[in-house]
């Protein structure tokens, strides 16, 4: 059996398209901005046991209700990053003098 990169949700927030994967019991964010690839990553097992077990043989098995709460705050972390992202961007705007 085969992992697979899997993309979960795609979203756009505040003009940025967000891309949320899972693979085994990864989930990922990126999202392009400014020509750059920004990312991040948890890592996440299955409350089951049996999820567990069958994790070490192919892909982790979660429940409806997991899966859901890693899309949250895989969406949670890539909308404050890109909020952090922007402010910090208007931030260096006003540091630029006048008539430049």
């Amino acid at each position: 059996m085969t992992k697979e990169m899997k993309v979960l949700k795609r979203t756009e927030y505040s003009g940025v398209m967000i891309y949320v994967m899972n693979y085994g019991n990864m989930f990922q964010y990126l999202f392009p901005y400014d020509g750059e690839i920004i990312q991040d990553h948890m890592f996440l097992k299955p409350k089951s046991i049996w999820g567990r077990i069958i994790g070490l043989f192919g892909s982790p098995v979660y429940t409806e209700e997991e899966m859901d709460f890693a899309i949250e705050v895989m969406l949670s972390g890539a909308m404050r990053s890109i909020e952090t992202i922007q402010w910090m961007r208007s931030e260096e705007l006003k540091d630029v003098p006048a008539g430049r």
